[in-house]
């Protein structure tokens, strides 16, 4: 599972003006390569990669299919200065561990995007349903985004899958 914060961003400090979001993009693309680890105990496994770079939305939909190598979430920046954000994201209960949401803290800055977003990485995370992914400002507790994404078996979206996961490509 690789819960990509992309924390490419300098915390720009606390925000006078209420935190919000700008420019957001939400949609489905393929998994990245990471250069390490975060702690993230509120997770199922533990801990989020650090992706090497911002994902790039290839499809600009919420309809994401269940595969290993694709990806899913959401790009966006400060409105203002930058602030800390908790992201949730909920989903149908994992087999085998019963979780529904991952959470991690994050931030989002003014000079640059910043993403929040889940990959699929292991087979019990493939679980068609209704996700979401929740960023909540940390220190007013206003919520920024709420988007729902709709986890698909992954034949309703072949192209996808080829392009992500050419191994588990859909004849």
């Amino acid at each position: 599972m690789r819960l990509l914060p992309i924390l490419f961003m300098t915390f720009a400090g606390v925000a006078n003006a209420a935190p919000a979001l700008t420019d957001l993009q939400a949609g489905v693309f393929c998994s990245q390569a990471a250069e390490g680890r975060i702690d993230a105990p509120d997770t199922t496994i533990g801990y989020i990669y650090d992706p090497v770079g911002l994902p790039h939305i290839r499809w600009v939909q919420t309809s994401v299919p269940a595969a290993i190598g694709v990806a899913f979430g959401i790009r966006a920046r400060a409105a203002e200065e930058g602030f800390p954000v908790t992201v949730t994201v909920s989903h149908p209960p994992f087999p085998g561990h019963n979780t529904t949401e991952e959470v991690w803290s994050g931030n989002f800055n003014s000079s640059g995007d910043s993403s929040s977003s889940f990959s699929f990485d292991y087979q019990f995370e493939l679980v068609p349903g209704d996700w979401r992914i929740t960023i909540v400002a940390s220190e007013t507790g206003k919520v920024l985004l709420d988007k729902p994404f709709t986890v698909v078996p992954p034949e309703r979206h072949p192209h996808i899958v080829k392009a992500c996961a050419p191994d588990n490509a859909i004849s």
